[in-house]
């Protein structure tokens, strides 16, 4: 084959791959069988070579510790490749090499065998902190891509449980085998999807209290707080005091302790209000206001207690908590109560604090997302899990990046496209 040939076919093939990547018309995010890759291979390479995504994986790849080996590929290929498996849909390796042609393999950049990459990943195992940093900066390029006036960030923060038959996984409170990764999301109220902040992995009996504080403590140094979330896992006088302290209101889940109830039984009937929900809807529950403090703590704050009435009957777990001695009399109530900061509770009604602690709902819907798109696993070791979880944390962020960047059509940014060596990827 002659060279103009051979030139007139690479630019054949050039102008086919720009084609299927969609280039003219923007990015094109796939939805479907998450078996699948969730982005085509020839989009995907493009978006981890957009400037800021770059300069991000590239920050990333130099704080890691080099190969001392002469053979080694540099960190960003490795980096690369783990994006690559991540947003791609990719399950492994393994399947990264069957679907994708040895030349192509060149054209992405990551021409890397199996075991180098899993040779780096065993490596990696002791700079969690550096995967842990990605993982927020990665959360930062999204954030800074949403259009807002909103000052400071929401941070809602919840655990998800993964059964498992890893030998590090332990009971859990509902009596399975599991592994737990504790998820602090932040971003802009009812403006964009909340991105992973943190995202902690301990065994099914750790507590979800030993991560929240330190995990809170970070994210208060590192940006400015509009309103902080969680159900009763974050009720404790230690981390309510450093919310207060800082004075950043809070919406916390109060558990239905003999204090709580003590405070909740001097509710006056005329002090509640009907309910509506965040859609407008009468539920026929009734919502109050009344201060409160806890034991040990330096700062009072309040508690907003919605009720539901419910078919009367004896309870026996009721009765044992108290809750029958307080609430039998008349109409029987299922109730549902909150902790409030003292700042927001002379702002708002009790109906509007409800209303917004019930958007955190969408951190059940978050965290389910993330579980079916990545499907994590429990892998041989604590701290290869942990490592596997902060590369999907990374690239579940920068999937939100992908999609608000790009979702108005805006042509991408790439610093260079490089030259093809082969046909399209195989379907």
């Amino acid at each position: 084959m002659g060279r103009n040939s051979r030139k007139q076919l690479e630019r054949s093939r050039k102008k086919q791959l720009r084609k299927q990547a969609n280039i003219k018309k923007g990015f094109i995010f796939e939805e479907g069988d998450m078996n699948k890759m969730s982005l085509p291979m020839p989009t995907l390479w493009l978006f981890l070579n957009e400037k800021k995504v770059e300069k991000l994986l590239r920050t990333f790849a130099d704080s890691l510790p080099k190969s001392k080996s002469n053979h080694s590929h540099n960190n960003i290929k490795f980096v690369k490749m783990a994006m690559f498996l991540a947003l791609g849909g990719i399950s492994s390796p393994n399947h990264f090499s069957d679907i994708v042609v040895d030349q192509m393999r060149d054209f992405y950049g990551v021409k890397i065998s199996k075991s180098a990459f899993y040779n780096w990943f065993d490596r990696m195992e002791e700079h969690l902190s550096q995967f842990e940093k990605a993982v927020e900066k990665s959360a930062e390029l999204y954030i800074a891509s949403l259009k807002s006036d909103q000052k400071g960030l929401v941070v809602d923060i919840d655990a998800t449980y993964r059964k498992s038959d890893a030998d590090w996984a332990t009971m859990d409170y509902k009596g399975d085998i599991s592994f737990r990764i504790m998820m602090m999301h932040v971003g802009k109220e009812e403006r964009g999807a909340k991105a992973i902040f943190r995202a902690k992995v301990d065994p099914g009996n750790i507590s979800p209290r030993t991560d929240i504080y330190p995990m809170t403590q970070h994210v208060i140094s590192q940006h400015d707080i509009a309103l902080f979330r969680s159900d009763s896992a974050a009720y404790n006088h230690k981390l309510l005091d450093l919310l207060t302290t800082h004075d950043i209101p809070f919406l916390v889940g109060a558990p239905h302790d003999e204090s709580v109830l003590g405070t909740l039984g001097c509710i006056k009937e005329k002090a509640y209000i009907r309910y509506h929900n965040n859609n407008g809807i009468v539920t026929g529950e009734d919502v109050a206001t009344i201060g409160h403090a806890m034991n040990k703590t330096k700062h009072g704050f309040s508690l907003v207690n919605k009720r539901k009435p419910r078919q009367r009957k004896i309870d026996k777990e009721l009765e044992q908590t108290g809750q029958e001695a307080l609430f039998g009399t008349g109409k029987e109530y299922n109730h549902y109560t909150i902790a409030v900061a003292p700042s927001l509770a002379k702002e708002y009604d009790a109906e509007n604090l409800r209303q917004r602690y019930e958007l955190r709902g969408g951190q059940e819907y978050i965290i389910g997302t993330f579980k079916q798109l990545y499907r994590p696993k429990a892998r041989e070791t604590h701290a290869k899990t942990a490592l596997w979880t902060q590369i999907l944390a990374i690239a579940y962020n920068l999937g939100l990046y992908f999609l608000e960047h790009y979702s108005d059509k805006k042509k991408p940014q790439v610093r260079k496209l490089p030259t093809i060596f082969a046909s399209s990827p195989r379907s």
